[in-house]
């Protein structure tokens, strides 16, 4: 009986994008694989492949656009797999020689060193008190208008609120939001929050007054005035006409 060499994943993903008629950018498209890991598995180039558990992933999406088991393509994974093992196999070296598992033990080491390192550095940002400036001052903003632009700028990776609301933040931790007012004080609660929960809180109040209210205040000024002057008042009066 004549032995049949099993289909590589290649030939198998060929195969189905030629029944369906998919080009190679219709099906990087469909399934955001990146293109050079999609031409690897066309060309069954298993050592321009990622780890196998991605591997695995981009074949469950591929066998998702052509509807049918992911089993087959990981089937075809496999036969790539056979093939290619005969050219990492190597004879059997020098027992009297350096084992490489201590050279590796020494790169493993050395790469927790330099994680911790990196950690180190790290800590301040993860557990550390976030930074935030905001425009607004602490005095009492007043203004005539309904709304009022609230900005400033954070540690990037840090969240930003403005009365619990969330607020994107660009690359560099800067933020921006026209916030509406209501007639009266406003408080506006600006929070930092660093991923860990740690948070900075930063309160401003704006007080907003309509035009008509000013206008309001203004004549029931002028009449207190004619009240107390008498003749002053109109005479006042007269001038404004003139003018």
């Amino acid at each position: 009986m004549a032995f049949t060499r099993p289909k590589q994943v290649g030939d198998l993903i060929a195969e189905r994008m030629e029944s369906k008629g998919v080009s190679a950018e219709r099906l990087a498209a469909l399934t955001n694989i990146p293109r050079r890991y999609l031409e690897a598995l066309q060309s069954n180039d298993l050592k321009s492949l990622p780890p196998a558990p991605y591997v695995r992933g981009y074949l469950a999406k591929i066998a998702t656009v052509f509807s049918i088991d992911p089993a087959t393509l990981r089937e075809g994974y496999r036969a790539l797999e056979l093939a290619t093992s005969g050219e990492r196999d190597s004879l059997p070296g020098n027992r009297y020689a350096l084992r490489r598992v201590e050279w590796r033990l020494v790169a493993g080491a050395g790469g927790v060193i330099l994680l911790l390192a990196f950690a180190g550095i790290r800590l301040k940002t993860l557990l550390g008190i976030p930074t935030l400036t905001v425009n607004l001052s602490e005095a009492v903003e007043l203004t005539t208008i309904p709304s009022i632009l609230v900005s400033g700028r954070v540690t990037p990776q840090d969240r930003v609120s403005i009365n619990a609301e969330a607020i994107p933040t660009d690359a560099d931790g800067s933020f921006g939001k026209e916030v509406l007012l209501e007639e009266g004080l406003n408080t506006l609660e600006i929070r930092a929050t660093r991923f860990l929960g740690r948070e900075t809180r930063i309160t401003r109040h704006v007080l907003y007054e309509t035009q008509t209210e000013g206008n309001e205040r203004a004549s029931g000024d002028e009449r207190g005035a004619g009240k107390d002057g008498g003749t002053n008042g109109v005479r006042r009066g007269g001038e404004g006409g003139a003018q």
